[in-house]
């Protein structure tokens, strides 16, 4: 049992390291000589980040605390809509709020202009 227990914590940091290195490799990166895109459930959309500072405060907890991996900001019927793509969750789906932090229940493919604000860096 106790071979078991080693073995598997053994296994751990390997995985997080093949996990870790896999993240970065498909990040997007601020060069401002051309504007990199990332994956967006499929669709290529444009990666302007921005400072955590200038994020609103719901959303620069969750950043800072370490629980959003991505951050996408999009417009709908004029309004702003954040989507959170979350660090600890094994969907792949995240979750869409308004500019106060409330959740919203629209559709992905509803909101226009999508672009990457935030990618955690390694």
């Amino acid at each position: 049992m106790r071979k078991k227990i080693v073995k598997a914590l053994l296994l751990m940091p390997a995985t997080l390291v093949l996990l870790l290195s896999t993240l970065a490799l498909s990040g997007c990166h601020d060069d401002n000589d051309d504007v990199n895109m990332v994956d967006f459930y499929g669709k290529e959309v444009p990666c302007h980040l921005m400072s955590v500072d200038d994020m609103p405060e719901w959303l620069q907890k969750l950043v800072k605390k370490g629980e959003a991996l991505e951050v996408f900001l999009g417009s709908y019927e004029e309004e702003k809509v954040y989507h959170v793509k979350w660090a600890w969750s094994s969907s792949s789906s995240g979750q869409n709020f308004d500019s106060d932090g409330i959740g919203l229940e629209v559709p992905r493919d509803a909101v226009s202009n999508w672009i990457c604000i935030y990618t955690y860096a390694f």
